[in-house]
């Protein structure tokens, strides 16, 4: 975000009413609400409630700990969350931290009441979970649909050695939520530009153009999407939305041996922390067959592809 900088050149920035013309065009934003109505803000409330259920997926995943023992105010979208966890004398697991005498967490093959059964399954849980086709543990199969599979496995990665060595506590609720960012390249999805280097050129050429010649770079926008609606029966377009998240946030790692903290704060109080959320949504496009070819669109699902810049800006074209 700060001006200047290698990653700033990414970030394209759209005037209000650039941004009016994506939420109607492309997100389905009635033109009247685009202009009178904060959509902006409840597209960022939404993506907040996202990122911080998001957030619950991927520990429960990466610390093999059921979804159910993160404890969720689905109103607010709060979360807390312990590492290891526990089951409590009534039989409800619970997200917290183990007494000292316990050396390991409860895992599926210690804690009969931990074990969770298959999605869709009727049989009896089996004491290994299951994972899916990408390889994520079973305890949200909805994971898939909420985070991009490259972030998940860098969560996966980082974490995957040594992780019962270590105590964790997250405690986090998003306040306040703003669309930072929302942009997209009409007609240009993300999957597109990344399987075909032509199209990825000719993006280029449009986005290097447009700046000193705006009228020779929608020329070139509107050739190519002549090709295109008379090669394909539909066009996509990926949107992409970064939001600033505004969180009261507890986050403290500790060493089991030797009680060091390894990340976070020593004395444990509520901060205000900023995140930045990147999401993307990929948008079908039809048009009419008749005069006056209105063309109807068709949402696809919001999934994010990054958190903090964790990943590196993620580069459209290339100058």
């Amino acid at each position: 975000m700060v001006p200047g900088s290698p990653e700033s050149e990414y970030n394209i920035h759209l005037a209000p009413s650039g941004r009016n013309f994506v939420g109607h065009m492309f997100l389905g934003i009635p033109w009247l609400r685009s202009i009178f109505t904060d959509w902006q803000g409840d597209l960022a409330e939404a993506c907040s409630f996202a990122f911080a259920q998001g957030v619950a997926g991927i520990v429960s995943n990466v610390y093999r700990v059921p979804l159910e023992a993160i404890d969720k105010n689905e109103t607010e979208g709060k979360i807390e969350f312990r590492f290891p966890f526990h089951v409590t004398e009534e039989g409800d697991t619970t997200a917290t931290s183990p007494e000292p005498e316990d050396d390991k967490p409860a895992t599926n093959e210690t804690d009969e009441k931990s074990e969770i059964p298959a999605p869709d399954s009727d049989t009896k849980p089996s004491s290994n979970p299951t994972t899916n086709e990408q390889g994520d543990e079973a305890f949200c199969p909805e994971i898939g649909e909420m985070l991009d599979l490259p972030l998940r496995n860098l969560y996966k990665s980082a974490h995957e050695s040594g992780k019962h060595q270590l105590e964790i506590r997250l405690e986090m609720e998003p306040k306040r939520a703003l669309v930072y960012e929302l942009f997209c390249a009409p007609f240009f999805s993300r999957k597109a530009t990344e399987n075909d280097p032509s199209i990825g050129e000719k993006l280029r050429q449009i986005m290097t153009t447009m700046p000193s010649d705006p009228g020779g770079g929608f020329q070139i926008l509107y050739s190519y999407l002549l090709e295109q609606v008379e090669a394909k029966d539909q066009l996509e377009t990926t949107v992409e939305a970064q939001i600033l998240i505004d969180c009261d946030e507890v986050f403290q790692v500790h060493c089991k041996e030797t009680g060091a903290l390894l990340q976070g704060s020593n004395d444990g109080k509520v901060r205000s922390v900023l995140h930045l959320v990147r999401l993307e949504n990929t948008v079908t496009t039809v048009f009419g067959d008749n005069f006056p070819y209105f063309p109807s669109t068709t949402l696809g699902n919001w999934i994010i592809t990054d958190i903090d810049d964790l990943l590196g800006p993620k580069k459209w074209y290339h100058k």
